[in-house]
């Protein structure tokens, strides 16, 4: 039958008049691209480098040499060296490996590294960033910034500083173990290097870093083919290693003041309300068991008074001593709470604004020399010391 130049009985042209075994064939050359997509999605994630560490070092001609801390699933990769396990029950189904390669800048050196692993390198999952010695000495400050641009940087990822080279470090694989995992487990409550400070993180240090007036420090290890530990902490000031302080030893700190001068605060008395101008000058911090003490030592003057009869010289000082320590003891406490504070100055953190009032010139003149000595201490709890 024939309608409008149109056969009604013929076959369909979207083939509803095939057989199942052609309709199977048509739906099978549709589906072919996606089931082919997928097979290459699965191949190229079995090749990907997952990197859980990364070790960054000085190198030479002002270069930055990177070091990949890296699993991969067929056990080699690209000529990286195998180092220790990482693995349930002792039977470790991927190979940790560690590879180096150098340029001017991270992202130079990392595009280098990609022409030597067979599949892509994937940054996602790093769990710990090691800083090596020459590179710290020389300082953080470019290298730090070129690591929070790159879109994989993880902000929570730990920060270490090795004794020496962290390509080193990493290539070690004490006790047959991952040297990511051994340095890690540092950490989990159980060393006695976790009696100093929970690692730093990334973002931590960042601001470390890029606040010229705080001094701060960050775990020191080091390894052997037997096993890694925290051996101290190196002292951070403008984004530079200044010095390192051993576990258990007493170092002293130079606290840099914020550029306006000394800070001023005002304390009530009995008779009236004292305004003390007053410049920390240095920080003397033992650390020992899980014990941490710090002394705060610096000038003070009494510059302005206001109320009844002048104080005498001993209340000012009972005044002034307890003043600091009130403020060291929560200041502690802050920076051994769940998450550390942004380290302020000292002197910065007890700024208040003075009252009005003037002092006799010889009383003044009595008190220009005025100091104090404080010392607090404090426990760090379990719960901190694990982090």
């Amino acid at each position: 039958m024939v309608v409008g130049g149109l056969r009604r009985d013929g076959p369909s042209p979207l083939g509803h008049g095939l057989a199942p075994k052609g309709r199977l064939l048509i739906l099978f050359l549709l589906l072919m691209p996606l089931l082919l997509s997928g097979c290459v999605d699965m191949m190229d994630a079995n090749r990907d480098v997952l990197v859980y560490g990364l070790g960054l070092d000085a190198g030479a001609g002002g270069e930055l040499v990177v070091t990949l801390h890296f699993l991969s699933p067929s056990g080699a990769a690209g000529g990286g060296t195998p180092v220790g396990s990482m693995g349930t029950g002792g039977s470790p189904s991927v190979t940790p490996l560690t590879l180096s390669g150098s340029g001017q800048t991270f992202t130079q050196a990392v595009e280098r590294l990609r022409f030597r692993v067979p599949g892509r390198i994937y940054m996602g999952d790093v769990r710990a960033i090691f800083f090596g010695e020459g590179l710290t000495r020389q300082g953080l400050k470019d290298v730090m910034d070129a690591l929070l641009r790159e879109p994989f940087t993880i902000n929570s990822a730990y920060v270490l500083f090795t004794r020496g080279d962290a390509s080193r470090f990493l290539a070690t694989g004490p006790n047959g173990t991952s040297a990511v995992l051994a340095a890690l487990s540092i950490f989990d409550g159980d060393s006695a290097g976790t009696v100093l400070l929970h690692p730093m993180t990334l973002w931590q240090l960042f601001n470390a870093v890029w606040t010229d007036y705080w001094v701060d420090w960050g775990p020191w290890v080091t390894a052997s083919p037997q096993e890694a530990q925290v051996i101290g902490h190196v002292i951070l000031r403008d984004g530079r290693w200044q010095a390192a302080l051993p576990i258990g030893e007493e170092a002293t700190l130079l606290r840099s003041i914020r550029p306006g001068g000394p800070a001023q605060m005002t304390l009530p008395l009995a008779q009236g309300l004292a305004s003390f101008r007053f410049t920390p000058l240095t920080t003397k911090a033992r650390l020992k068991g899980s014990r941490v003490e710090v002394t705060v030592e610096g000038r003070a003057s009494l510059v302005e008074w206001k109320g009844g009869p002048e104080p005498p010289v001993s209340e000012l000082q009972r005044l002034l001593n307890e003043a600091v320590k009130e403020r060291m003891d929560a200041f502690l406490r802050r920076m051994y709470r769940d998450e550390r504070i942004d380290v302020l100055n000292v002197a910065e953190k007890m700024r208040i604004q003075s009252p009005g009032g003037r002092l006799p010139a010889d009383f003044l003149q009595r008190l220009e020399d005025l100091s104090f000595r404080v010392t607090t201490r404090i426990t760090i709890s379990d719960t901190a010391r694990s982090r």
